[in-house]
This record gives structure tokens, sequence and C-alpha cells, in this order.
């Protein structure tokens, strides 16, 4: 089927363009530090994993959280085992791969168009594919993928690979709403290159021109509750966004016109095929039911069956005349990626009887064997076999003993991506309704609370009052600062993962510059909630005001730190809101109120050594009675250690080391501890942050699910 002469003229003229942009800056700009070559994959499968196990109804089942905390028997009884395992077809139970024998050229400057019917294996494919391009070994992976005209090994690379590879899906939950298209495009390219800011202007007005951008580049991204840009230049942003580090030299494109109309479709394939010529660059991109336009934007074929083998794999002018070889007859009307897709799937409903080699075509793997003896199958053999004399750039980097050449693994040192990620986070923090609704909040509180304990007596009575007004402050500021930022942390936590993924940062510069954007709010909303009520209910001022809004301070960052743990360690914001609360209440109950220290049993008094509101409440009523007579106590100290049982150690006990035996000793511990648990909890978060990538982020492979429950398995079951 011949190209349309009008088609062709369109394409050409977007490739010119797509060049025309790109020689603006190519002199400034460099081009891939690590040009990777063909890739050369042959047999190249994936078997499935087995960690579902039968239930006492025998259905196949995936690990949970219900199942891992008590026990898969007990799930099973109370039915809570997980949720069946898809099995969509016989075909689909009885392989036991993904995907299999996928054999293929991927060369630079060609778009390859990756078709198949609905659960074929394309995405892990092209996840999987992806992984071992960046160096990694993944379990159940069989057969080679060989870069180069020398086919090196990507497997033995002692660098980093990783930002030589870029893979983006349909979804667009990882793009901030709130960031614009200029703001989301610049961060990315400053996480991967070091250009001068009137080059880097000049390359991001190149990339939003070609993407049809450039009319929208400062209009925020938007989502369903801010209304931004449409949806396929949501679409073209998140291509852009991964995609314009110039060491990327295979791109992976996942389902990206699903829900789009036939233009935007057409105008996304045509500027990929600009691109990957113009870049020099390799993209793959798997579509579902591609126009005959679409389909015609594309270089090469990958088709697979629904059970992952290869039906055809070879330029796409080819493809027709291949199945018409084999006997299968496209019917008037059908358009030619539906046929294809018809012959991957069913082959017998178009076969009309022809023969090769004596091996009828009545099912899908008749049509995989029929691939490799028929004419495209052998030239795809011939191309594969062939093998270059020249090295390629990064092969002749590569020593004698096989090491790779130097690359990398974040093109940024880290206090620069901290900085970058300073700059985006204080942006988010700024056009973020909750930073408003916190403040007012805290203001709102403030006069509350000030107003409901005005002007209280500073008697015995009074004191105790003060007591129950100081706590009343904790709950509030521990609740607000635990639980407010659960829904921006979820939301941010999946752009970490594809960020972290495609190299832009590291773990720890990302936390860094998150701890550090909180700490502008928790003392803002501190402040705003001491000095509208601390005054008001009269407490010592002074320097104890001062010393208050530290405590609170530091206070709000411990509850953001906790919230921080829940997130980056439970796989839902449905799962943190409802362990949030119990983590609050576990922390405010052990706070030395009620009850008191002394009235704990002994064998809990461990958790008010570990509860941020213990040791805040602690400073706080010893900096407020210490230094004045309460009543008929001339020390106020006595008052408080009687009847609030504070200090918990009592001054002049045995067990009160000499720094904890005066006031000004356990007003400087207290602070000191609860700067110390926030530490402790911004630890185990940044840790659980770096883990949860493998826990939650995208992965090689996912369970598929039927119906039922979630398949959230928590990180100790060995799930990934």
């Amino acid at each position: 089927m011949g190209d349309d002469p009008a088609d062709k003229h369109d394409r050409a003229s977007i490739t010119e363009q797509a060049f025309a942009e790109f020689n603006r800056f190519e002199q400034v700009i460099p081009t891939h530090n690590l040009p990777l070559g063909p890739v050369y994959i042959q047999n190249f499968s994936l078997k499935k994993d087995e960690k579902f196990r039968s239930d006492i109804n025998g259905l196949k089942t995936a690990p949970n959280f219900a199942s891992a905390i008590i026990s898969r028997p007990v799930a099973n009884l109370l039915g809570l085992s997980g949720a069946p395992k898809q099995e969509d077809s016989p075909s689909f139970s009885s392989s036991q791969y993904v995907f299999k024998n996928v054999t293929a050229v991927i060369r630079p400057a060609e778009s390859i168009l990756l078709l198949g019917p609905s659960s074929s294996g394309k995405t892990t494919f092209m996840r999987t594919l992806g992984d071992v391009l960046g160096g990694s070994v993944i379990d159940g992976v069989e057969g080679s993928v060989r870069l180069g005209p020398t086919r090196w090994d990507p497997s033995v690379c002692s660098s980093e690979l990783k930002r030589t590879v870029a893979f983006t899906d349909q979804s667009d939950l990882t793009l901030t709403p709130i960031l614009t298209v200029e703001e989301t495009v610049r961060f990315a390219r400053s996480c991967t290159e070091n250009l001068d800011p009137d080059v880097l202007e000049e390359s991001l007005s190149a990339f939003f021109r070609l993407a049809g951008l450039d009319h929208v580049r400062h209009t925020v991204v938007g989502n369903a509750d801010i209304r931004g840009v449409s949806g396929g230049q949501k679409r073209r942003v998140k291509m852009l966004e991964m995609a314009v580090g110039t060491d990327v030299t295979v791109f992976f494109l996942d389902e990206i016109t699903n829900g789009l109309d036939a233009a935007s479709a057409l105008s996304i394939c045509k500027v990929i095929r600009a691109a990957v010529q113009a870049q020099n660059m390799s993209a793959v991109t798997s579509l579902l039911q591609p126009s005959d336009d679409v389909y015609r934007t594309f270089h090469r074929l990958i088709l697979l069956t629904p059970k992952g083998e290869v039906a055809y794999s070879g330029k796409t002018e080819d493809a027709e005349s291949h199945f018409e070889v084999l006997g299968l007859k496209r019917p008037d009307g059908m358009n030619l990626p539906e046929f294809l897709l018809r012959c991957a799937s069913t082959p017998a409903d178009l076969y009309d009887g022809t023969e090769i080699g004596g091996l009828p075509l009545s099912s899908s793997s008749d049509l995989a064997d029929a691939f490799i003896t028929s004419p495209a199958g052998q030239a795809l053999t011939r191309e594969l076999e062939e093998k270059g004399e020249d090295r390629t750039e990064t092969e002749s980097a590569f020593a004698s003993d096989g090491k790779t050449p130097q690359l990398k693994a974040f093109a940024q040192p880290t206090s620069r991506q901290i900085k970058l990620l300073l700059e985006r986070g204080f942006t988010l923090v700024k056009r973020n309704p909750a930073t408003l609704m916190r403040i007012i909040s805290a203001i709102i509180f403030g006069v509350f609370i000030g107003t409901l304990f005005l002007h209280t007596p500073s008697d015995e009575a009074g004191t105790e009052t003060r007591a129950g007004y100081v706590l009343t402050l904790i709950f509030l500021s521990f609740l607000n600062s635990c639980m407010a930022p659960l829904d921006d942390l979820y939301a941010d936590r999946l752009t970490f993962y594809i960020h972290r993924r495609a190299s832009f940062y590291r773990t720890v510069s990302y936390y860094i510059s998150q701890v550090v954007c909180s700490w502008s709010v928790a003392m803002c909303e501190a402040f705003l909630l001491c000095v509208l009520s601390f005054f008001a209910v009269g407490m010592s001022g002074g320097w104890a005001f001062v010393y208050f809004w530290l405590m609170f301070t530091l206070l709000c960052m411990s509850g953001t730190a906790v919230s921080r743990c829940l997130a980056y360690s439970l796989p839902t914001n449905d799962m943190a809101q409802s362990l949030g609360p119990a983590a609050l209440l576990l922390f405010v109950l052990s706070s030395c109120y009620s009850p008191t220290y002394l009235d704990l049993p002994s064998w809990l008094r461990w958790l008010a050594w570990l509860s941020p509101c213990a040791y805040c409440y602690e400073g706080i009523i010893v900096s407020e009675t210490a230094f004045r007579s309460v009543g008929n106590y001339e020390n106020g100290q006595s008052f408080a250690q009687e009847y609030l049982g504070i200090p918990r150690i009592a001054f002049g006990t045995p067990n009160a080391t000499p720094a904890l035996s005066t006031p000004g000793g356990v007003l400087a511990f207290d602070a000191y501890m609860l700067l110390c648990l926030t530490l402790i909890f911004d630890a185990i978060a940044c840790t659980l942050l770096h883990r949860s990538q493998s826990w939650y982020g995208p992965t090689t492979q996912r369970y598929q699910v039927a119906s039922g429950q979630s398949l959230a398995a928590p990180p100790w079951s060995g799930v990934s």
C-alpha cells in the first residue's frame, strides 16, 4: 500500500522543520554523549512470575497487605487473600512467558510501532527492554540484546546507562498540574544538561515550536480540578519532559494516543518521527488501534500475538505483503492496522487455505512459526547476522577489559540538583491552594483557642487550665502538620518515581528540598498559632514566647516528617489517611498530660520518650512554671511536679542527671530531643522514599487483576 503524496509532503515538511529548529543551536548544544547505535534483539523473552498461589477455592491470587499481616491461610478464610489472577483466554493461562522470542532491530533515526492485542505484553516488553538497555539485570529474561555493530552487551557495563533510555506512558498523573508547560520542560532540561541561559531558552523554544506548544508554554498543565492545556497537549508535554535530555538515545512511548482524537494522535506521531530523525535517536511506540495515517508515520513494525510472540518484525510498508504471502488477505474496507491486529489475534478468520511449508495457519502460534521461515523473517535474520567492522564512538571508548566510557549516573552534581529542586519546590508551595488553607486554618485556630482560654489566671487552677491550652495547641498543630500534606505528598510521589527512574536527581536531593520547603510553611503556621493565642491566654512573655514558638515549629516539622513516613511507606493515600490518626493519637496520648508519666504503666513509659508531643509539652510547661510562683507555691516548678507530673524525671531524684537537674537543662534537652526525633523521622522517610521506588513505582512486572481488591503488597512480602 503506497503513501499518499500529500501525506509524504506533510511528513517531509515537519521533518524539515525539526531539522531547522535543532540546527539553530546544534553548534552550542552537545550531541548524544553515548550513542548506542543499532539495537539487535534476538529471541528476547520474559518468564511470568510465580508469586501467585491458590486459595481455598483453587483460584490463583496475588499477595496483598491482608495476606502478609494476618498470614495467607487466615486471609483466605476471611476472603481477603487478594485479587484473582486474570486469565483472559486459554492461551494466556497456558503460556509460561509474558512475551517470547521477540526478534527485532531498532536503528537510530527510526520510529518503531509496537502493535498487538490487549494483554500481549507490549508495556512489559518495552519496560523490560528499557531496563536491559539501561544496564539492569532482570530475573526471568532470556535471549540477547546487543548494541552497535560489534554487539556489545549492556549488562556488562560498569557505568550508568539509564540516562540513555526514556519511557513515558499515557497517564497524565505524573505531571504537576500547577506548573506551567515551560516550567515542567525547563526543569527536566535543567536536570539533564548544563546550558548557558540563552542557549537553554533557545533550545526550549525550538522544542515547543516543534511540538506545537509554543502558544501554551505559559499555561499551567492542569488536571481534572484545574483548567490547563488539552489532553493532546499534555501528552506532548510529557514526551518533551522525558526526551529533552541530550543523552537519551532510545525513547519508549506506551499508548500515548489513548483518549485522543485522530488529528491529535496523528500530530503526536508526526512529531515523534520528526524528532527521532532530527536527533538521531530511536523511538518505540505502542498503540492500540492506529489509523492508516498514523501507521504510515512509522518506519518499522513489531507485531505481537496474544501470547507475546512475534507475528511480524520489519518495515511497515512490507507488512501487508508478508501476510498476503502467508495466505491472509485484507478484506475490502478494512484499514491496514486493523487487518494486522486481526492477523495476530485470529489468523484463521482471514486464512484462505494456503499452506506455507505444509503448515496450516490455524492459530497465532502457527503465525509466529511461519514468520521465522518467511521471506520477511529470513531478511530479519540476515540483518541480525550482519556485523560491521567499524566501532561506534561509544564502543571505541571501551577498554580491552570491558570497562565502559565515563557517564555519570546524574548529569548534575548534588548541589545543583538541590538548587533546581528548591526552585521547583518553592514554586509549588506558593501556588498550592493547600498552603493558603493551612495559613487560614492557623489563623482561625489561633484566634479561636486564644479566645477560648482568654486571660487564664496564673493560680493553681489557672495553671492547670494553661496546661490544657498547651495540649490543645499541640494536638491541633501535630494533626494539621501530619495530615494536611498527605495528598500533596502522594501526588508528587508519582512525579518523583518518574523523575528518579529517568535519573533526573538523587533521592536525597529531592528529600532535602522537600524538608527545606516544608520549613517555611511550618514556621509560618507555628508562628500564627502561637502569636494569636499565647498572649491572649496570658502565658509568660519575653524569651518564653521565643521558646514556645521554637518548640511548636519543631513539633510541626516533626509532624510533617511523620506524614512523609506514612506517604512513603504505604501504597495508597487512603491507607495513610486511615493510619495517620492512629499514629497521631498514639503520640498525643503519650504526651504525659493525662495520664501523667508516673501514671502510665511501667511497660508503656517508653512511648513517652518516643513522642514528639511529650517533649513539646514538657518543655513548654517547664518554661511556664519554673520561673514564677503559682498560687501558694513560691516555686512554680514544685506545683508542676506535684500536680502535672512535669518534668518526667523530677529534679533532685537519683534518675536526674546533672544536665536534667535544672529547668534550663530540661528546656535544652527537650528542644534537642524534639530536633533529634524530627531528624530520625526524616532519615526513616528518606530511606522509605528511596526503597518505595521498587515497591510502588513503575516496575517491569505487574500483576493483572480481574476485579476485587488492591494488589498493593507490603515491602516485606517480597513482591516487586
